[in-house]
């Protein structure tokens, strides 16, 4: 009988180790298969500082990852992830280009962001403002930032754009001099929001 119970007790260990093995795996082997910021900070995996560079659009805020755990960490931040301002008066931040963070163990790393304004009705931030990291946008939204990090667009179309879909304004707010730099975005954008694309566009001032 003590036999049994010790082989059922050395199974049962066995079956934890690589419960525990595999999980590392998840977490660990990043080089390979890189965590979510989002993971990283839930985890407790890294310290995350995000700071504003001053403005609302292009690289305009500043990301330092720490790394806090014990292995080599890869850190995605995705297209579409959204940055809330620490001052509800300012602009949240909407990240267009997704990074990564390559981190070895105990090091650290910062990179300027590439995104653009989500709250027209805000203020733009200052130098040194802070963020905390926000949740992924909607499925709509996040289709509009991987297409937009895909092209190049004159700044002031990608933002109205972007206005488009978290601040309701229609299409004809994707203003350019150039009209027909802009006609493919205007276009993409028709397409998600269900809209006709106009024939004329509208120039906001004031924004700040």
């Amino acid at each position: 009988m003590s036999c049994l119970k010790l082989l059922c007790l050395k199974s049962t260990l066995i079956s934890l180790c690589l419960i525990f093995t595999s999980f590392n795996v998840v977490f660990y082997d990043s080089h390979s298969h890189p965590i979510s910021i989002e993971q990283a900070i839930r985890n407790n995996l890294v310290n995350c500082n995000i700071t504003s560079n001053g403005g609302h659009e292009s690289s305009c805020v500043n990301m330092n990852l720490e790394n806090k755990s014990l292995h080599d960490l890869t850190v995605k931040i995705e297209s579409g992830r959204n940055l809330l301002s620490n001052d509800t008066n300012k602009q949240d931040i909407l990240i267009v280009n997704e990074e990564i963070f390559v981190l070895n163990k105990g090091g650290q790393n910062e990179k300027d962001l590439f995104g653009f304004c989500s709250q027209s009705h805000k203020g733009s931030p200052s130098l040194n403002e802070t963020y905390s990291l926000g949740d992924m946008k909607d499925k709509k939204t996040v289709q509009l930032t991987n297409y937009l990090s895909k092209n190049n667009y004159p700044l002031s179309a990608m933002q109205n754009a972007i206005w488009v879909m978290t601040n309701n304004r229609r299409v004809e707010g994707i203003f350019h001099e150039n009209r027909d730099s802009i006609q493919s975005l205007m276009d993409y954008v028709s397409d998600l929001t269900y809209q006709f694309t106009p024939w004329y566009s509208i120039e906001y001032f004031n924004e700040e």
